[in-house]
């Protein structure tokens, strides 16, 4: 065997080896683009999927800035209602119960919640979504969730037929993207 058919060879498989690698890192960097692209605009109902409920019934960190921008989001009127979605962790608390309590807490009328309890799944949300509103001739949901979340999530929307979704991710970073947390910019009040 040659140098040359050596080189060959093991140019080949590093091609191979590293195919996926970098298929993979293009469709995250995709997920993210997608992801951390907010597109505001007036939303007939938002819906914010569920995450981890404490014990205690408060939300985890995730959930809880899942909330806050729902509120921020609500105060400025993007949208009327709010559906929480979320099931039953092993906590045993409901999560779309637990959400609804933490909005009312946070200044969000009763009346414009929409609790969704079976929501264990993106897809059972997206489709609970649909019944929930399916008499109010809905055209439009403001997905709240995670960058990482959103395009399953609008995804899943697009299959029940929805015409138009709005997203906003929320962050945990408090630095990164200080329109999330107006509270950190004075500016933004």
């Amino acid at each position: 065997m040659s140098l040359f058919n050596l080189f060959q060879k093991k140019r080949r498989l590093l091609l191979l080896l590293l195919t996926p690698i970098l298929l993979f890192l293009a469709a995250a960097g995709l997920l993210v683009i997608c992801g951390k692209n907010d597109q505001l605009g007036q939303a007939d109902v938002a819906l914010v999927l569920g995450n981890k409920v404490n014990p205690d019934g408060s939300p985890s960190p995730r959930l809880k800035a899942r909330l806050d921008t729902a509120v921020t989001n609500y105060q400025k009127g993007y949208f009327p209602k709010i559906i929480v979605s979320g099931g039953t962790g092993i906590e045993g608390v409901p999560e779309g119960t637990a959400m609804k309590s933490y909005l009312i807490s946070a200044g969000v009328p009763d009346e414009a919640i929409i609790v969704d309890n079976q929501g264990v799944d993106t897809k059972a949300s997206a489709q609970s979504t649909l019944v929930l509103l399916n008499s109010n001739q809905t055209k439009s949901v403001f997905v709240i969730t995670q960058y990482f979340h959103i395009p399953r999530t609008k995804l899943a929307l697009k299959k029940t037929r929805y015409l138009r979704a709005l997203q906003r991710s929320p962050t945990l970073l408090r630095t990164a993207r200080p329109l999330l947390h107006h509270q950190r910019n004075p500016r933004l009040h």
